[in-house]
């Protein structure tokens, strides 16, 4: 849910976002990974309304595991949870640093079965294309474009 009403989402970006979740799940998936191809894109923004619009339109909730900053250790431990989860039916949105930047995000994303793109808006595409290169286009559900946060 927003924070507050000047975080609500416009009509056009929620119906974008639906537009969005729909392409998503052309695709089976129970765990989503929300893989920003380069600092300081935030994949918080994508996540959180991925889980938001994704709980609205398959009437399950859907559960938002927050992965950024955490040790390597820590995403190995995360890793294990997220398939622990999964293995109770639940669908986990997994938010992670870049792969470019962070070692722990590495078996977060390994673990999850899907990955989607959060690319900074009006950037070189080099760092989206590293990053595809390390997934494999076949985990990629699709890629979204946000404004720089600072």
């Amino acid at each position: 849910m927003p924070a507050s009403p000047a975080d609500a989402p416009t009509s056009k970006e929620t119906r974008d976002l639906q537009l969005l979740w729909v392409s998503l799940v052309q695709r089976p998936w129970t765990s989503l990974a929300v893989v920003p191809t380069e600092a300081p894109v935030s994949a918080r923004t994508a996540a959180g309304a991925l889980s938001e619009i994704g709980g609205f339109h398959d009437l399950a909730q859907i559960e938002t595991m927050d992965a950024v900053g955490v040790s390597s250790g820590e995403g190995l431990r995360l890793a294990r949870y997220l398939g622990e989860r999964v293995a109770l039916g639940k669908r986990v949105v997994v938010l992670v640093d870049p792969l470019t930047s962070s070692m722990a995000a590495f078996p977060l994303v390994t673990a999850s079965q899907r990955a989607l793109l959060v690319v900074r808006y009006g950037t070189s595409l080099s760092a989206a294309k590293a990053t595809v290169e390390l997934l494999g286009r076949d985990k990629i559900l699709g890629a979204v474009a946000l404004r720089d946060e600072r």
